[in-house]
């Protein structure tokens, strides 16, 4: 996020664009080459892995839970960092992409609530914590409608928004890789893909928002999410 910022201010968002693609080269040459090799343990093709997904998804209810909460949280999360730098350039505040990108170094201080959830998870219930940083998420939300005029405010929101995402996240995954262990890939995409498909949506959503309502469309889009998410989390009792 901070190198996107700097370099998208100096030559442009397609300059940005591109660096990321040649990054993205050198990462995947980079496992190819260093990453060990595991054989998989499964005959079924690539056609019959993907239809194999959906019977899986039928039969475990905590990787639809899992999945539903992962999708709604980083729907949330990305509703905010799609329009943090539109924010920023709006009155009052009038920053643009760098000041955008150093608020990803906020960021480091949502990371570090990742073992203190995985502690948490592992002491009481992973479903339990995922609740705890949904409502963390949802005071975010709180703090950006009604301070998100100021880098004070946005700031808190970040960190607040961060630490919840990751406590979420890890939480929800730990409940993934507590289920049967000859599944893990797939039960790790029908997550990954869910999560993912969240995000956009999210995106989505607020960047429509943020046209019509603003900044305060964006919040409604963020708490209407996470709202979903904690009835979800509340209503539904999955074993774990």
């Amino acid at each position: 996020r901070v190198l996107a910022g700097f370099v998208g201010a100096a030559f442009g968002w397609r300059r940005m664009f591109a660096l990321a693609a040649v990054m993205m080269l050198v990462t995947a040459i980079a496992v190819r080459l260093w990453l060990p090799t595991r054989r998989p343990s499964t005959t079924l093709s690539y056609l019959q892995l993907m239809r194999s997904l959906i019977p899986i998804a039928r039969s475990e209810p905590v990787i639809r839970d899992a999945a539903l909460l992962g999708a709604l949280t980083f729907g949330s999360f990305s509703a905010f960092w799609t329009t943090l730098a539109f924010r920023l350039e709006a009155p009052p505040l009038h920053y643009g992409s760098r000041v955008a990108g150093l608020f990803g170094l906020l960021g480091i201080a949502g990371a570090a609530t990742a073992p203190i959830a995985g502690y948490f998870a592992d002491k009481r219930s992973p479903r339990e914590t995922v609740g705890f940083a949904l409502y963390a998420i949802a005071i975010s939300w709180i703090v950006l409608a009604f301070a998100g005029h100021t880098l004070w405010g946005i700031a808190a929101g970040v960190v607040i928004l961060d630490a919840g995402v990751q406590a979420a996240q890890v939480s929800n995954q730990a409940r993934v890789y507590s289920l049967d262990a000859k599944l893990y890939g797939r039960l790790n995409t029908i997550y990954m893909a869910s999560y993912f498909a969240g995000g956009a949506l999210g995106s989505a959503l607020a960047s429509a928002a943020w046209d019509f309502f603003g900044w305060l469309g964006v919040c409604a889009v963020g708490i209407a999410l996470i709202i979903a998410a904690i009835l979800r989390h509340r209503l539904a009792h999955p074993p774990a």
